[in-house]
């Protein structure tokens, strides 16, 4: 019998997307798997959407309040029955084939843990009206590369490699038990104690997966559409867009990042600041301390590619102040906003398009035509 795997999608009123990446999951052959939505009190026809499939393989669950986005994934997390475990965004989906192939791998080499890159795409109705329909492919040789959970994390936190590369429930499929373990071992008995809970699973993986397989196929792709919290939060201004999904995001979570963290639009500090989190929940694990005089200095160095800077600056200059360092925080930035232009052809190692509308309407539109490419 083929090892069971839980497939998780949090959702919240986004029946318009959700009813797409279910599309992507119910066209998958691996049979002995779960489908679990969990659905965070929504006031849309979510549920209606759900029970319009007649897989065997969903399961609909609901948390009766509206809760936080690492509760509804604890709250998930706490009726998923497979041997391993996956998350997926209501937005974003999996290719043709991509479970069986995957799991496949992780019985063959009798891994704990597999990671992939993700395709990266928007939809039609993303915020940019230029880069709608855009694809980003990594060009690369599929091989796959054995990787150290604990010499991994030690790269991300100083900024050498991204949260990615990680054991990552987001990109990733681990082993049930793993999650198990942590969540024991955490000082409330929770797992995600996290504000973003993707990168604080790839952290505390990290240090009970030993090694573990890291791939360029691209097992999913990631959808970026009107209603997603990352590009809300990368590019909106905290506290001015009411009512956005990064606005929302922040409202309902119930963490808070170490005090020498200011909230700011960084996946740096996202990275330190769930790395903090883990210290805190998980002292078992006996993290080493950050480098701050690394974070604040790559933290100034990434407002040259920074929607807002002067938020990436305030951040840092918060934390220097808190921590007493002598690094200098640049008090002004070049004044003016990005603008994206949506790269098409080859750049660096990734290949970039953008699929006629007609073509590509939405994400299994999306995943059909990667696995076409691939």
């Amino acid at each position: 019998m083929k090892p069971k795997l839980s497939v998780i999608v949090p959702t919240r009123e986004r029946s318009d997307t959700l009813a797409h990446t279910l599309r992507t999951l119910t066209n998958q052959d691996y049979v002995d798997c779960e489908i679990i939505v969990s659905d965070n009190y929504s006031q849309d026809n979510t549920k209606q959407v759900v029970e319009s499939f007649s897989d065997a393989r969903i399961y609909y669950i609901n948390t009766g309040k509206r809760v936080s986005m690492s509760e509804n994934w604890e709250f998930a997390l706490g009726h998923a029955r497979g041997e391993f475990i996956t998350y997926i965004g209501d937005d974003d989906g999996f290719i043709p084939g991509a479970i069986t192939m995957a799991m496949t791998i992780l019985e063959k080499y009798h891994m704990n843990a597999l990671v992939w890159e993700k395709v990266e795409y928007c939809w039609p109705d993303y915020i940019d009206e230029g880069m709608r329909n855009w694809f980003s492919l990594k060009n690369k040789e599929y091989t796959l590369r054995l990787i150290n959970g604990r010499k991994k994390l030690r790269q991300i936190i100083r900024f050498v490699d991204g949260y990615t590369k990680l054991p990552c429930l987001y990109n990733g499929i681990v082993r049930k038990s793993l999650i198990d373990e942590l969540r024991m071992k955490s000082t409330n008995g929770v797992f995600f104690n996290s504000i973003s809970p993707d990168v604080y699973s790839g952290i505390v993986l990290s240090q009970v997966v030993g090694n573990y397989l890291s791939t360029d196929f691209p097992f999913s792709v990631n959808g970026a559409s009107r209603h997603s919290n990352g590009t809300s939060f990368m590019r909106q201004q905290t506290g001015v867009v009411k009512d956005s999904p990064n606005e929302k995001f922040f409202t309902e979570n119930q963490c808070k990042y170490d005090q020498r963290l200011l909230m700011a639009p960084s996946i740096l500090l996202v990275v330190i600041g769930e790395y903090m989190q883990a210290k805190q929940y998980l002292p078992g694990l006996n993290l080493p301390n950050p480098s701050w005089n690394l974070y604040v200095n790559s933290l100034i160095k990434s407002t040259k590619n920074s929607f807002l800077p002067d938020e990436v600056l305030q951040s840092a200059a918060h934390t220097v102040k808190q921590l007493s360092l002598k690094t200098k925080v640049p008090n002004q930035t070049r004044g003016k906003d990005i603008t994206l232009q949506p790269s098409i052809g080859f750049v660096g190692n990734s290949f970039n398009f953008i699929a006629p509308q007609k073509m590509v309407e939405n994400i299994y539109d999306a995943c059909q035509l990667i696995a076409g490419m691939l």
